[in-house]
């Protein structure tokens, strides 16, 4: 839900800056320097709310990015489940080691790995949600400026 949302953003920025700048709103050689201003800042205002929106998006797969480094259960963890982790550590062909390592775990273990996971998800979706939540107050930034550029270009 929150890689929609930032796809929703990022859209929304890239109509605001089509809008300002298709027409001749923004181009004409007459258009005095504080419309171009205005009109500039709500540009970069929604550039960085597009970077702030697809940030999130990219995808990590690898899990001392989502943990960090200094974790001191990381080194230890074997996320069965995690498929960056699985990937890595098990080639195509290694289909069998990668099961003799989920065999090995008892139900108990399993279920720490699933709760894990849990843990895990939830911190990434946090984090996810800071960024594109940042990205939703540049976009509204974004939208005040155009405002300003086409007042004052309606007025001048």
């Amino acid at each position: 839900m929150i890689d929609t949302k930032a796809g929703f953003i990022a859209a929304l920025n890239l109509g605001l800056i089509a809008s300002l700048w298709a027409g001749p709103a923004l181009t004409d050689k007459d258009v005095h320097a504080i419309v171009k201003f205005a009109g500039g800042t709500s540009t970069v205002l929604a550039r960085v709310s597009i970077l702030l929106a697809l940030w999130p998006v990219l995808p990590i797969e690898r899990l001392e990015k989502i943990v960090g480094k200094g974790s001191d259960w990381a080194p230890k963890y074997h996320p069965v489940s995690f498929y960056g982790y699985m990937a890595r550590k098990s080639g195509l062909p290694e289909f069998d080691r990668y099961r003799g390592i989920r065999n090995s775990m008892d139900e108990v273990e399993l279920a720490n790995e699933a709760l894990a996971q849990h843990f895990l998800i939830a911190h990434r979706v946090a984090a996810k949600s800071k960024w594109v939540e940042r990205s939703g107050y540049a976009l509204f930034l974004a939208f005040i400026a155009m405002g300003a550029t086409l007042i004052l270009r309606i007025s001048a």
